[in-house]
């Protein structure tokens, strides 16, 4: 059997989590002699293009552009078949609902494997609900499921899909390269360089749960009489002025709605802490970048977090919406020079021990080959 060669296909117009999940894991399988091409869609009557698009030929990343004349246009299925069988590739690979439709359609036409990877579903609307509902569908369909945490695949094992064509393979990260602190996010948003800096990062939207993090820091910073801390939100969202909304006028330079910020490493050696206060999650890649950079931590027990997060040895757990539990521990931690260092060095062991992107790879393209193997005996 020849080496698999990968066409990958992500629905998405910015570079978020899952999309550096889909970066970490063709570099690190390039590095295996494994190629992969990554496509995504652009709306041609939209003017922004597409922003994910632009970011993978940033980074180099081989990427090919599927044009639609509007959000339900399948057309161009036929001329990917032609790009697909004309440059060889021999597996596919969905990352999202409207991924899985195109790679089911595919698949038939080329005789090839497909194979979903399944994140998270925040339900936080209608619409989302029936995208997430065909979603489901979808992933019946599949040669193979790779499920991003142990919730997931329990999850997907309560909605029918065959136990003996998924896999656990949790979201990893490169954790080399690790940046030096500079300093330039405190200097973007006029952080004093000494200020005791939480952060958290994530959609504007409501199963991300920011307010609980506002609520916390308006408590930690009304017992702050010496201005030692500083709270910074980074990602947008339609919730943005909500949550503007909830800061007092006091502490509008002490709570920062930052936006989205694109260099992910700085912001990240900037912070003393990280926060997650979500109701709902996939696997949190935040708390990975958070390990990287050996930052404690406080979370929620949200999806895959627990899988991360042990609490008192790697982080604090706290429950959902206990904005008074998560004050305590930020204070608490702060407090403890060495509790800080202690929970930080925890993180990042079980971070590179676990969760490291080249050994998670690995796993995949076992993975990879096992369903190729079954769908050739088919």
């Amino acid at each position: 059997m020849n080496k698999p060669k990968l066409f990958h296909i992500r629905s998405s117009y910015f570079y978020g989590g899952p999309e550096r999940q889909i970066t970490y894991l063709t570099r690190s399988l390039a590095n295996l002699g494994i190629e992969s091409m990554v496509a995504t869609f652009v709306v041609t009557k939209k003017s922004d293009g597409n922003q994910y698009y632009e970011k993978l030929k940033e980074l180099g990343v081989p990427s090919y552009l599927i044009n639609l004349s509007g959000t339900f246009d399948f057309s161009p299925i036929g001329t990917l078949e032609e790009y697909i069988r004309d440059n060889g590739f021999n597996v596919l690979v969905a990352h999202d609902y409207r991924a899985d439709y195109f790679s089911i359609q595919l698949a038939k036409k080329l005789r090839l494997p497909r194979v979903s990877f399944s994140r998270g579903w925040t339900r936080n609307s209608l619409k989302v609900m029936f995208y997430e509902w065909l979603d489901v569908a979808f992933l019946k369909g599949m040669d193979g499921v790779v499920a991003v945490s142990r919730n997931k695949y329990d999850e997907l094992i309560k909605k029918g899909i065959k136990q003996d064509r998924m896999i656990y393979i949790p979201n990893s990260i490169p954790i080399d390269n690790v940046a030096s602190r500079d300093n330039s996010i405190r200097d973007r948003f006029n952080i004093p360089h000494d200020a005791f800096l939480i952060g958290t990062a994530g959609r504007l939207s409501i199963e991300k749960n920011q307010e609980m993090l506002i609520k916390a820091a308006i408590q930690v910073l009304d017992g702050d009489e010496a201005g030692h801390f500083r709270f910074i939100l980074a990602g947008e969202g339609t919730r943005r002025d909500e949550l503007n909304g909830m800061i007092p006028e006091r502490y509008k330079d002490m709570i920062i709605l930052a936006g989205w910020i694109e260099d992910n490493d700085s912001f990240y050696a900037d912070l003393d802490m990280f926060v997650l206060t979500s109701h709902m999650e996939g696997f949190p890649n935040v708390l990975l970048e958070a390990g990287k950079y050996s930052l404690p931590v406080v979370s929620t027990p949200a999806g895959g977090a627990t899988e991360i997060v042990e609490d008192g040895r790697t982080g604090r757990l706290i429950s959902f919406d206990d904005n008074n539990a998560l004050a305590e521990a930020i204070s608490e931690i702060y407090r403890d020079a060495a509790l800080q260092r202690q929970l930080g060095d925890e993180l990042r062991k079980i971070t590179g021990d676990k969760f490291e992107a080249r050994a998670n790879a690995a796993h995949f393209l076992e993975f990879i080959n096992r369903i190729r193997e079954r769908h050739e005996q088919a």
